[in-house]
């Protein structure tokens, strides 16, 4: 059985800078209207005066559809991360909204017919003690049911990408929720419900998990990794592994790194382990750059850095997540990849055998 790692959506901005604008750029959404394909813009307004807005409009004419107030519940934060969009049933259109406010609580808001419904609590991290400051992604993913734990083997997983910030030393946090997909919501994840896996032993330096181990990471509700310094790019998710910059800084609130390099992270999706021989190596730091794949004469794949101005190859031959086994990886080429494209979903189709 093939590993199939389902892209849903990943918003972000297409840089996300050491550090990023406190309103976010509108997203792009499809939405069914009445039978019709409406394209709309999705943002969060300003807090100059008054309370914030999850915003709907036309994408064309910048028409309001549908807004709803912000904070939601009893919280007092502002939201400075971009809206996640998903599409539960894959049939092009979005279903449901993700907000992540700066306290670390992530609602989960069903829209039909451009209209929002009533939001949902599914995670509260305010526990965290940290700023969260953008999304970094949604993702859909199933495992060969060799490979997943019990608990959802052969379901699908919905998996949160969020980014947080240390108020005090300026480090950013990678985070990644589980969640079930197509499953009511139980309990509401908490910060301390993570995997901390910032640091790992000797024997997951040398990449070397056991299957109990395997296991036992996915059934946590997800998983944190503390970096050490700010995220400088929007992390990218290609074929199962996480991909992130990090550049330090001189102090806390400092918006230019302190040295002309930086660090690549590359983490398994599921367990934040090592891909590769180690989890991070230094590369150039540019400026308001992204991370972007580029293909190879031999159809691999490589990860590039680039800015307007300039490009520098970050990681020659991919690699990519294998079904082999919960460690096993193998080279990632376009010959292969994706490996499986959703064109469409035919809900009510007659006469067709």
């Amino acid at each position: 059985m093939k590993w199939i790692v389902f892209l849903s959506v990943i918003c972000c901005s297409s840089a996300l800078a050491l550090c990023p604008p406190l309103s976010p750029e509108p997203v792009r959404v499809s939405l069914k209207q009445q039978q019709q394909k409406l394209e709309a813009e999705l943002g969060i307004s300003k807090s100059d005066s008054g309370p914030q807005q999850l915003q709907l409009r036309l994408a064309e004419r910048h028409v309001p559809i549908a807004s709803l107030d912000l904070p939601l519940g009893n919280s007092s934060s502002q939201f400075h991360a971009s809206p996640l969009i998903e599409d539960a049933n894959l049939d092009g259109f979005a279903d449901h909204i993700w907000v992540l406010s700066t306290e670390g609580k992530l609602w989960r808001i069903a829209i039909s017919e451009g209209q929002f419904s009533r939001p949902q609590l599914m995670a509260n991290l305010s526990d965290s003690g940290l700023d969260y400051i953008a999304t970094a992604g949604l993702l859909r993913a199933r495992l060969p049911s060799v490979l997943a734990p019990l608990a959802w083997r052969h379901a699908d997983q919905q998996l949160v990408l969020l980014i947080a910030r240390h108020r005090l030393t300026g480090h950013d946090t990678l985070l990644m929720l589980r969640f079930s997909a197509g499953i009511p919501a139980g309990t509401v994840i908490n910060f301390s419900h993570l995997a901390d896996r910032t640091l790992l032993g000797e024997t997951e330096q040398s990449q070397v998990l056991s299957a109990g181990d395997w296991r036992a990471l996915l059934s946590r509700a997800g998983w944190q990794v503390q970096l050490p310094g700010k995220i400088s790019a929007a992390p990218k998710v290609v074929a199962g592994v996480i991909y992130a910059a990090v550049a330090a800084t001189n102090a806390p609130d400092d918006c230019m790194p302190a040295e002309p390099t930086q660090q690549l992270y590359a983490l398994h999706l599921h367990t934040a382990t090592s891909v590769y021989t180690t989890r991070h190596k230094p590369i150039p730091y540019l400026p308001e750059a992204n991370l972007a794949l580029r293909q190879q004469p031999n159809k691999q794949l490589k990860l590039v850095l680039q800015n307007e101005q300039q490009l520098t190859v970050i990681k020659p031959n991919l690699l990519k997540i294998s079904a082999e086994c919960h460690n096993c990886t193998e080279p990632l080429s376009l010959d292969k990849f994706p490996l499986w494209k959703r064109l469409a979903t035919y809900r009510n189709e007659r006469g067709a055998y």
